[in-house]
């Protein structure tokens, strides 16, 4: 598995990262455990986790996520030889939602101690916080990569003028400045005004920003939970129309003649387009499902066609 280079902080990502949101929760530890020895078997070197995981799973008040990676980190003696990437910003139990100074200094000691690392390789503010001036925010997380505890920034959920906004703050006072970042994307575009929460889907606008200025972008949920793979599932509505059901016709079709997955096919010509997608599962099975897209590619008529019915903004 090939590593891409993230901004020029020394950060790399494999082509495919490991989301490892729900493992240790609603994946067991020991699964979850084989589950990341397969990724790093496979030469993924990637591990995403939040400091949130998975707060919002019943049974589950307290953060998880990262301490799971820590007992697996420690038990396998490898912490040199992978990079490691949590978040802060969303709210939990008694945290606020927030980019506040204080608030990153807290959350950021907080996800040191429980992954039990000196550094954190990169850190995503989870959320935009349009009640902070982006000075104090910039100056915070810069502040923390001085200070070696962070080494590579990274944004979720920005819309594209908040990115550049921020970027151009630390660039203009020597800081550090956002190398990546991770959004909601999958090659489907939503339609206009569809509600995913509080996760923010990539807009052509983005996808430009991070092609013009080299913001490497990071694509969590790319497979729809599976839905490319599964014929007995509807599209989902937020993605229902035309244009993505001809998107869907021509990945499935080519899965057929080719007798693989077209979850593979998607991931990647994800891949193809320069994009990093996150990976996960819940099984074995899944996460081969997803690896086997290192081995697989569409034939360039086939993906010139479905480039050309997701890319109409560059027409």
């Amino acid at each position: 598995m090939k590593e891409i280079q993230i901004g020029k902080n020394g950060i790399t990502s494999s082509e495919l990262c490991l989301g490892t949101m729900y493992f240790g929760i609603k994946v067991p530890e020991d699964e979850s455990f084989r589950l990341m020895d397969y990724y790093f078997e496979q030469g993924g070197r990637f591990y995403d986790t939040a400091n949130k995981y998975a707060t919002w799973v019943p049974g589950f008040p307290e953060p998880v996520g990262e301490l799971m990676l820590s007992r697996w980190i420690k038990s396998r003696s490898n912490r040199n030889e992978i990079q490691i990437a949590t978040k802060m910003g969303f709210p939990y139990g008694d945290v606020p939602q927030g980019l506040k100074k204080e608030l990153i200094f807290q959350e950021v000691d907080k996800s040191l101690k429980r992954l039990d690392v000196e550094q954190i390789d990169l850190l995503y503010a989870h959320t935009d916080d349009y009640s902070t001036p982006q000075e104090e925010y910039m100056e915070a997380f810069d502040s923390l990569v001085k200070a070696g505890k962070v080494k590579a920034l990274g944004a979720s959920n920005f819309y594209a003028w908040r990115m550049a906004s921020a970027n151009e703050i630390a660039v203009k006072n020597g800081w550090t400045p956002f190398s990546c970042t991770q959004a909601r994307l999958s090659v489907l575009w939503p339609k206009v005004n569809a509600n995913f929460g509080r996760q923010l889907p990539v807009t052509p606008e983005v996808l430009d920003y991070c092609k013009v200025q080299d913001v490497a972008l990071l694509c969590y949920s790319p497979l729809l939970q599976g839905f490319f793979g599964r014929t007995d599932r509807d599209m989902p509505a937020e993605y229902d129309t035309p244009q993505n059901n001809e998107i869907v016709t021509l990945f499935r079709d080519a899965a057929a003649d080719m007798n693989v997955s077209a979850n593979t096919l998607v991931l990647s010509w994800m891949r193809e387009q320069g994009m990093i997608p996150l990976i996960t599962g819940s099984t074995m099975e899944q996460i081969k499902e997803n690896i086997d897209s290192l081995d697989c590619r569409l034939d360039s008529g086939i993906s010139d066609k479905i480039a050309s019915l997701y890319y109409p903004h560059r027409e």
